[in-house]
C-alpha cells in the first residue's frame, strides 16, 4: 500500500520529534487544522507514492522536514 488520495497516514516528524496523523484529500476538502491535507500541498505531494517505513524529505515554507511513514490506513 502506498500513500494516495484518501489514505490516512501516520508519520514521525523528525524536526518536531512528534507523531502526526493526516488524511490525504482533494484540495477543496483540505483543512490542515483537523489533519486533512491537500494532495497538492507540499506534504501531500511529497508523501504520494511512498509506503510504510520510508522517510520522505519535504520542502515547506517553514523549512525542510523529514517525515518517516509509520503506518497507512
Amino acid at each position: 500500500m502506498t500513500v494516495e488520495l484518501g489514505t490516512q497516514v501516520t508519520v514521525f516528524d523528525e524536526r518536531a520529534s512528534a507523531e502526526c496523523k493526516y488524511r490525504i484529500v482533494a484540495p477543496h476538502q483540505a483543512d490542515p487544522s483537523t489533519g486533512l491535507l491537500s494532495s497538492e500541498s507540499p506534504v501531500g505531494r511529497a508523501l504520494a507514492g511512498h509506503m510504510t517505513g520510508e522517510t520522505v524529505a519535504v520542502a515547506t515554507p517553514r523549512g525542510p522536514r523529514q517525515l518517516r511513514i509509520l503506518s497507512l490506513a
